[in-house]
């Protein structure tokens, strides 16, 4: 099921999250409606790459 998830509706992301080196696709809607902090970047701003960079400890 996890492999299913993963490989299924990759053309209907809109924003791409970099970790390190990698690439995470993912949803702005589902990001800003599970977050408050995506919520207030993705209405603030937006990037014109459609990339947002996580830096994480």
């Amino acid at each position: 099921m996890e492999d299913f998830l993963k490989s299924t509706g990759r053309e209907f992301c809109d924003i791409t999250l970099m970790l390190g080196n990698e690439a995470i696709r993912a949803h702005k809607a589902v990001l800003a409606a599970r977050c408050t902090y995506f919520e207030a970047m993705f209405r603030s701003f937006m990037p014109e790459t459609n990339t947002v960079t996580v830096s994480y400890c």
